[in-house]
């Protein structure tokens, strides 16, 4: 039997007990209920004093008790049939294919290859897990940056160190292959029906060594320390790539997934003329707020309910007379601010949480969106002069060190100092000044704009700390590919995927676009 909505009204410190609401609803015994499997869950809380937790749920049941007309249902287990990758047999195309980039992308990309029987090498510019968490332990701590091994570069990409979010608009029949995956991979079963289901940081982590190590047995190598610093083509197509330590691969296909953070990538690609263009993306700064604010704005007096969690927010609003958009971007609900920088000279903020959200703040990124008429530069690769020009000045005001400039945002709404000293999550620590200097003019006069909008949507909200820049919002740069194959539009050979493709954003659909391009080689 399939509840196509279940409306549960909560009550102050209060849990749900499922079975008796679904025996409630359906006017029978609860130990009529043999089995239920949640389908999708999602808070409904537009009325303060009435939030609702909606499900759709499958429900097993007894013969006996059942209306009249209504027909018998084998018991459910909680649970789903998990999706496993197995080796098939041994295939070859001219090498093995190679993957650069451990990001979602990447290990998607690589798990389908072994799938299909290929043997992938997967290179990695970065560390691997531990060594990676232990470097950026140490930027956080000492702010001695590893260009190579960092929040950017490394096992698992940039989403190790996020708040791990699998929300998705995507209705791509991968999707639900892609959750399988990471439930496989020991994501809890709440991913399977959450409306927001996120990882956490350290589950991320997890999931990443356990996929790691189910491509290995399947027969990929992986290669760490080994940055892509050259793309050799013969006649327009992929002949091999060359490391930084000056290694060659030999093979005709090699799947790009190195993430919007690699610029060396990116000049490099322009060098041997692979086809690119500049691509709009945004930057602002991280706002962050004590949790118990964002709490009280969006649930009321339902807020700190343990059916709840700490709870985010989405606000957008549009500039009318230049038609720029600002919005809120990576909730990070009981999280922290965290540095992000990857190249010396520049400071780079963004969000992390771990699964239980349980650091008592919020943050969140608030970004105007930018295009090529702002870069001042021309050409493919005028976004990153941009983002480094920013970080850049962010460096300066900070003392010429990875502290990040900090300002209360009533302040920075008034244009004045803010006086004393500026709490934050962040790390290695802020500095006071006037982060308006960061960001062209009109830039500031938007985000200004519409953080006194977000004022007026959620009450409080300028009690709170802004922390720049946020400037890696998203790719600068698009790699022109084939829409269907997913192929360079100008080299044979090479499949540019993931965020740093420029036709993604976040895990879930850099981890469809992986599998995506895995499957369109091997069906050719």
């Amino acid at each position: 039997m399939l509840i196509e909505e279940l409306a549960v009204c909560l009550k102050p410190d209060q849990r749900v007990d499922l079975k008796e609401e679904i025996s409630r609803f359906l006017q029978i015994r609860p130990e009529q209920v043999k089995g239920y499997r949640v389908l999708r869950r999602s808070v409904d809380a537009r009325r303060k004093n009435r939030v609702r937790i909606l499900y759709r749920i499958e429900v097993g049941l007894q013969e006996e008790g059942l209306e009249q007309g209504a027909h018998p249902a084998t018991a459910i287990k909680p649970g789903r049939v998990e999706s496993r990758f197995r080796a098939g047999p041994l295939r070859r195309i001219g090498a093995h294919p190679v993957v650069v980039g451990t990001g979602p992308a990447g290990l998607f990309a690589a798990l389908a290859l072994c799938e299909k029987g290929y043997r992938p090498v997967i290179l990695e510019r970065g560390d691997g897990m531990a060594l990676r968490v232990d470097a950026v332990g140490r930027f956080w701590q000492h702010g001695r940056l590893d260009p190579e091994s960092n929040v950017q570069f490394g096992e698992g990409g940039a989403g190790t160190f996020s708040d791990g979010k699998l929300t998705t608009r995507s209705k791509h029949p991968l999707v639900e292959k892609v959750f399988g995956v990471f439930h496989q991979f020991g994501a809890d079963e709440e991913i399977l029906y959450e409306q927001r289901p996120h990882l956490g940081t350290e589950k991320v982590r997890a999931i990443v060594c356990r996929m790691r190590n189910r491509i290995m047995d399947m027969g990929g190598v992986f290669l760490y320390r080994s940055r892509m610093d050259r793309l050799l083509l013969r006649n327009g197509s992929v002949a091999g790539i060359q490391t930084a330590t000056d290694e060659r691969y030999e093979t005709d296909t090699v799947f790009l997934a190195t993430g919007h953070s690699a610029r060396e990538t990116y000049v490099m690609l322009h060098d041997v003329g692979v086809a690119l263009e500049p691509k709009a993306f945004a930057m602002g700064f991280r706002v962050e707020h004590d949790q118990t604010l964002i709490d009280r704005a969006q649930y009321g007096a339902f807020a700190g309910h343990p059916e709840l969690g700490a709870a985010d927010y989405r606000v957008t609003w549009q500039d009318r007379s230049t038609n720029r958009g600002v919005y809120s971007f990576c909730n990070c609900p009981g999280g922290v601010v965290v540095a992000a920088a990857s190249e010396p000279g520049g400071v780079v903020t963004n969000g992390m949480s771990r699964y239980a959200r349980a650091s008592g703040l919020s943050n969140a990124a608030i970004v105007v969106t930018v295009s090529a008429r702002d870069f001042g530069t021309p050409g493919p690769l005028g976004g990153i002069f941009l983002q480094r020009a920013v970080e850049g000045r962010a460096y300066e005001m900070a003392g010429r060190t990875y502290r990040a400039p900090a300002q209360r945002t009533r302040d920075f709404l008034a244009d004045r100092p803010s006086p004393g000293e500026i709490r934050s999550s962040y790390k290695p620590g802020v500095v006071a000044a006037d982060i308006a200097g960061l960001l062209p003019e009109d830039l500031t006069r938007t985000l200004r704009e519409a953080l006194r909008d977000f004022g007026r949507k959620i009450r409080g909200f300028e009690e709170s700390v802004l922390v720049a820049p946020e400037t890696r919002t998203s790719s600068p740069v698009r790699i022109l590919r084939d829409r269907e194959s997913l192929e360079s539009v100008n080299v044979r050979g090479l499949f540019p995927i993931g965020e740093g493709s420029g036709y993604t954003g976040g895990i879930v659909s850099s981890a469809i676009d992986g599998l995506k391009a895995a499957l369109s080689m091997a069906e050719r």
